[in-house]
């Protein structure tokens, strides 16, 4: 008997659909480029000087945040899961928070401790300033990719190692290397989401590839010279993804509850020492600092600055929560079909094929996202998509699907098939074991994706500001505009709402998803 994606047709159904609005236009922009007469030739006239110059320094800014951040998020993966810190999952969630916030808002933070501690922002808005942005929010992309495999290696692997050599000498030739895979990949992660990144040095002034692009298409109206150069940045990334798709679709960072780690604890009285250190202190750089000082200049000018902050923004709130749930829901959806099969069976064609689909969405910058469903559906045929937010949930879909179908797929790998076993041998039909034992089991995965999804569609600007329609008001979009001619005062009142606003929504849908986990047969199966 196949796997269960053979056994549903709505499965197929998701999947299709999802290849129709999401994949297709993609497709049809790089069929536009190569095939389209003309297209192509204006594509290599457009690199002069300047522009080779702008992709020279965008892929230097991407080697730097890279390496910078997978050589702190590996010391930090290491202190969190391999060394007896004390509160290691406390200190891990706190420094995860970065990860989970619009990077614009933590440029406009670093903005405003630089402005406040020096008197300029010269530095933070340079290259230099970006680099350090986006090694803070990147960071903890790095410390999970690295930590959870450092958590997975067997313990005996590592045991006659510290027998024979110490400690010391097994961390640097036996642990490392047999975690080299991972840090690669960290590596390859970072480098591609620094290279897409727009709002980041879009905030700090700072001219890239990314915002080159954005400004020919939305500025300067020319749409043959940014869909032409969009396609140099796919194909860095399509190259660079081909080195290391299998890994990465397949990479067990995104888990919850992740069985099979035997490893056990690096100890002693000094390394906690140098490690509560360093944690602590990339805790209060990342987070804490950051964060307090952008509200401290947030209420420099007094309560009548941050009541007019949210006179602007509160009347977006609700569509921007609205969209945010519905773009979750939509990454949930299409992050289990692509991942569902029967426990206990290996991924199937369609599951390894949609997996690298779903990764190069992910890694797809998201200007250049922006521009193909603009291309694609701004024609009269389509624009009962175009023209309203199905267009954004599309987008929102795109960028993120990939992240719950990891989330889906690794829970999948835990279920015992006994479960299934037993089930088919009594007869109980398909249906009836999806509902009855595999969701069940399944809840806290699916919950994490629709939080995740929602997260991230709440703070998503990039592809938000390409596409969404006119009339349509999104706190994200609205920040932004608003910010380039606001007084310092205000631009930190507004950045303390949003962040407000997504904390709170972040923090009910939690509570409200742990109370649906609490009274589902999963809480009693613990």
């Amino acid at each position: 008997m196949g796997p269960l994606v053979l056994k549903y047709p709505v499965q197929k159904l998701i999947l299709l659909l999802f290849l129709a609005l999401a994949v297709v236009p993609v497709l049809n922009i790089l069929f536009h480029i190569f095939f389209t007469p003309g297209v192509f030739r204006t594509t290599l006239a457009s690199f002069n000087l300047y522009t080779w110059r702008l992709l020279g320094q965008s892929l230097l800014l991407a080697t730097a945040v890279a390496l910078l951040a997978t050589l702190s998020g590996t010391a930090l993966g290491f202190f969190l899961f391999r060394s007896d810190l004390p509160g290691r999952t406390l200190l891990r969630t706190l420094l995860l928070i970065p990860l989970f916030l619009s990077p614009y808002l933590l440029a406009v933070a670093w903005k405003d401790l630089f402005f406040l501690s020096t008197g300029t922002t010269a530095f933070i808005t340079s290259p230099a300033g970006v680099v350090l942005v986006l090694t803070t929010l990147y960071t903890p992309l790095a410390m999970l990719i690295a930590g959870t495999a450092l958590a997975a290696i067997d313990i005996s692997y590592e045991e006659s190692g510290w027998l024979l050599a110490g400690r010391r000498n097994t961390l640097l030739h036996i642990t490392l290397p047999l975690i080299r895979p991972a840090l690669f990949s960290a590596f390859v992660m970072v480098f591609i989401f620094t290279l897409s990144e727009f709002s980041v040095p879009a905030v700090l002034g700072v001219k890239v590839f990314t915002t080159e692009i954005f400004t020919r298409f939305s500025a300067f109206y020319d749409h043959t010279t940014a869909i032409g150069q969009s396609a140099v940045l796919v194909g860095i990334c399509f190259l660079l993804l081909a080195f290391e798709a299998r890994y990465l679709s397949e990479a067990p960072f995104l888990s919850l509850g992740r069985r099979g780690g035997h490893a056990g604890l690096y100890r002693g009285r000094g390394l906690r020492r140098v490690g509560l250190f360093f944690v602590l202190f990339w805790l209060g750089m990342s987070v804490v600092l950051p964060f307090a000082v952008l509200t401290g200049q947030a209420f420099h000018g007094g309560m009548a600055v941050m009541a007019r902050a949210l006179a602007l923004l509160l009347p977006a709130a609700p569509s921007s929560l609205l969209l945010a749930a519905g773009g979750g829901m939509l990454i949930l959806i299409t992050g289990a079909a692509a991942a569902w099969r029967r426990p206990g069976t290996p991924p199937s064609p369609l599951n390894r094929g949609f997996d690298l689909l779903l990764l190069l969405l992910f890694a797809l910058p998201a200007t250049v996202l922006g521009i193909a469903l603009i291309h694609f559906y701004n024609r009269p045929s389509l624009a009962f998509l175009y023209g309203g937010p199905a267009i954004i949930l599309v987008g929102y879909t795109a960028r993120y699907a990939f992240l719950a179908a990891r989330l889906t797929g690794n829970a999948l790998r835990q279920l015992p098939a006994s479960f299934d076993e037993a089930a088919r041998l009594a007869a109980i039909p398909p249906l009836r074991r999806l509902l009855h034992i595999h969701l069940p089991l399944l809840l806290p995965a699916l919950a994490a994706s629709f939080l995740l999804g929602f997260i991230l569609s709440l703070g998503e600007l990039g592809t938000t500001l390409m596409v969404y329609p006119p009339g349509t008001t999104l706190l994200p979009v609205k920040l932004y505009t608003l910010m380039a001619n606001a007084p310092q005062p205000l631009t930190s009142a507004m950045t303390l709402v949003v962040m407000s606003i997504t904390f709170a929504a972040t923090t009910l849908a939690y509570l409200l998803l742990s109370r649906l986990l609490k009274r589902s047969p999963y809480a009693a199966s613990r």
